[in-house]
């Protein structure tokens, strides 16, 4: 599956259903890659099925290069947040908190509009 997201800035109150705070890792191994606000609206999480170390797995794409993982941690509640917010027709965007050498964190957050989650198989 491909969750392409789309950032747009919003002034919302939240609960806590309607935001995920995850982490990002393995930049070391795919070039460095350092995270930064621009990234935001280039952002492309693809489920990694076959993934022979972790079946929940998913990649994160900046600009269509793999850049990194979502933490093994965080995977599997991305997952359930994304198909839920798709199921509810909810649009999902992205925010970007922090970024180390090792790790990054992020912000998902659905917000109801008549757009959906782009996701493919």
């Amino acid at each position: 599956m491909i969750f392409n997201l789309k950032y747009k800035v919003s002034k919302l109150k939240m609960s806590s259903s309607q935001y995920l705070v995850f982490s990002v890792v393995g930049m070391k191994y795919y070039g460095n890659h350092e995270f930064c606000l621009n990234d935001e609206e280039h952002i492309t999480l693809k489920k990694e099925s076959n993934n022979t170390h972790d079946r929940n797995a998913i990649k994160v794409f900046v600009k269509n290069n793999h850049v990194a993982y979502i933490s093994s941690e965080d995977n599997i509640k991305v997952n359930k947040f994304l198909k839920k917010n798709k199921e509810e027709q909810k649009h999902v965007d992205i925010e970007f908190f922090s970024s180390s050498e090792h790790r990054a964190t992020f912000m998902l957050k659905g917000i109801q509009s008549n757009n959906q989650v782009t996701i493919q198989s």
